[in-house]
């Protein structure tokens, strides 16, 4: 498993240099990168998946966190996290990989606007 986008496409490349394609897979660990998605999408190749978690959620987890140190509430619990969403050509299907709403959808957002009285 690579962390990053730059060892995966490091590692296909070694990959195909060695003519091994069809029998290494590569899985990444980022998924907010458009140009992996578009490989792990296009199923060319040994990179196969990308899993990670939605940078535009991590941000707004960021920001309820912030909002609640600000406005002398306690934290939200430690246990509260990120999700991941495994991406591989099947998930990616169709998803405009160049577009985080599409491929991570933002039902999240409500729930925080919501909270925060963002609402408009």
């Amino acid at each position: 498993m690579a962390n990053d986008h730059t060892m995966a496409t490091l590692a296909v490349s070694g990959i195909n240099d060695a003519g091994r394609e069809s029998k290494v897979d590569v899985i990444g660990g980022v998924g907010t990168k458009p140009v992996a998605l578009k490989d792990v999408q296009e199923g060319n190749g040994p990179y196969v998946a990308d899993p990670g978690p939605s940078a535009l959620w991590i941000g707004w987890e960021t920001m309820d966190q912030a909002a609640r140190a600000m406005s002398g509430k306690a934290p939200a619990s430690t246990t509260t996290y990120v999700p991941q969403r495994y991406l591989d050509n099947q998930t990616l299907a169709g998803v405009d990989t160049s577009n985080q709403i599409s491929v991570y959808r933002d039902s999240y957002v409500q729930g925080l606007e919501k909270q925060w009285r963002l609402v408009k």
